[in-house]
């Protein structure tokens, strides 16, 4: 009798467990991505890399590497600009903005 009550009892923590990892909600593929302001750049050609100060959610110096399908002819020092980046930022000093999607010119 008390075998039986253990077998059923394991049986019944497989189903659960099973059910728990088929079950699962699956993440999601949202992306966290926001857009950050960025005030007085300074281009780095050379890295196709931006520097300056962060306005938005994080405040303070910045530098984002650009991917190469983003058209950086008419970034220029002094500019001010809007970059989709993130959710991830590096630790470094300054800290860099993480997997960079566009930019935009602030007239």
């Amino acid at each position: 009798m008390k075998k039986k009550r253990i077998i059923i009892i394991t049986i019944i923590l497989i189903i659960a467990l099973a059910g728990f990892f088929i079950l699962k909600p699956k993440p999601e593929t949202t992306t966290d991505q926001e857009w950050y302001t960025i005030e007085n750049i300074t281009f780095d050609q050379e890295n196709n890399k931006i520097s300056g100060i962060s306005i938005s959610s994080y405040k303070g110096e910045v530098e984002v590497y650009l991917p190469d399908d983003i058209d950086t002819s008419k970034l220029k020092d002094g500019q001010n600009v809007q970059v989709l980046a993130g959710p991830g930022m590096t630790m470094s000093l300054p800290p860099q903005l993480m997997n960079c999607q566009e930019i935009k010119i602030i007239e």
